[in-house]
């Protein structure tokens, strides 16, 4: 079984959900990618006026500072609880599964940065307005089972969602644990947290969005497992003081044409034991685990809470906005709890292209 590494939870509660997405599109698709069909199956996890504010309420800056680390260890002492709720949260959550389909030709291969139209209101604390800490439920709202991950703001490129979206691992949406699967409700991303502090706010959550490849239960509600190399997902925000969070914070591009190897990339994570991010430079390369491609670095420190850390290969210091090429996730759920190496998934046009695409058309 895959360590649940990155997440950063107290032990408790967990419910069941299914994910997954469509696809779409902004970059014209290369010859090669050709397609006489553009559709893909997703399930959407929807999340309610009534369930924001309830997260809002629920996630202080005293529970985001206080979230501590996550262990199998955690999760095996509230087994019974997991399994008792399985089925809960996605009953409440879940749109059910349908096809989208958008004009042909219509593929993403990658998203421009765009860079911010409103500065932090203080620049003295550590981190970057397009990386955030992201927090969660699984399964119970304002259950016990409280988690941390990493996030970035992320241009979706052409559609209507494009300023508007965040990306973090998939597992730090929905899961599976001893074959039965959670979903996270009760989420919140908060841009350059740091020690407790939200310069840029917390922003609630609209839709979720995994590819359905992600997680499958051939028997329901048990007997689950998830696929490593679809471990990304996507997240449409609800506007904030009527903003979109793009315009607040910049959003970053990415490129899903990335070569094998890709040297000076930087990671940015928020491990739970630190009062501030992380940031890691270091050369990256493509490996071979349990017969599919990761991509690996090292990451010293990046411990549990950097599920979805974002891997970038070019950054704008002073935008503090750049170009994405994976983040923390895929093998082992992104790495051992020692923090190093770490993995990603490698991002394809026709998965994680077609997943961004999902999420910016959706209406």
């Amino acid at each position: 079984m895959h360590q649940i590494r990155r997440w950063a939870l107290l032990p408790a509660v967990i419910a069941l959900a299914t994910l997954a997405i469509p696809g779409s599109a902004f970059a014209a698709t290369p010859t090669s990618l050709s397609r006489t069909t553009n559709c893909t199956k997703v399930v959407e996890l929807s999340y309610s006026s009534a369930q924001d504010s309830a997260a809002r309420r629920y996630w202080t800056p005293q529970r985001m500072k206080a979230a501590p680390g996550f262990s199998q260890a955690m999760l095996a002492k509230s087994a019974k609880d997991i399994k008792a709720n399985a089925g809960t949260a996605r009953a409440r959550i879940s749109k059910g599964t349908t096809t989208k389909c958008l004009p042909l030709g219509d593929l993403p291969l990658s998203a421009p940065q765009s860079s911010a139209t409103a500065k932090s209101p203080s620049t003295s604390f550590g981190g970057y307005s397009s990386v955030g800490k992201f927090f969660g439920n699984f399964g119970i709202p304002n259950g016990l089972a409280q988690g941390t991950c990493t996030a970035s703001v992320i241009n979706g490129g052409q559609g209507p969602n494009q300023s508007l979206l965040i990306m973090t691992a998939a597992h730090c949406i929905d899961g599976v644990f001893s074959g039965f699967p959670y979903a996270v409700t009760d989420m919140s991303f908060a841009p350059k947290w740091n020690n407790g502090n939200l310069p840029y706010g917390s922003w609630q959550v609209q839709t979720a969005f995994v590819l359905s490849n992600w997680l499958d239960c051939p028997v329901a509600v048990f007997d689950c497992h998830t696929d490593p190399q679809y471990d990304f997902g996507i997240i449409l925000l609800k506007p904030l003081n009527g903003n979109s969070i793009a315009n607040v914070t910049g959003a970053n591009g990415f490129n899903t044409d990335q070569p094998a190897s890709v040297s000076n990339v930087s990671i940015v994570g928020y491990p739970t034991s630190a009062e501030e991010p992380l940031i890691n430079v270091t050369n990256t390369t493509t490996v071979t685990e349990s017969g599919e491609s990761f991509r690996t670095g090292s990451t010293p420190g990046f411990t549990v809470g950097c599920s979805g850390s974002p891997w970038f290969s070019s950054f704008n210091a002073s935008e503090q906005v750049g170009t994405l090429l994976g983040e923390i996730g895929g093998f082992e759920e992104g790495g051992p709890n020692s923090g190093t190496p770490s993995y990603s998934p490698v991002w394809t046009v026709d998965g994680f292209g077609e997943l961004v695409g999902a999420a910016d058309y959706d209406t």
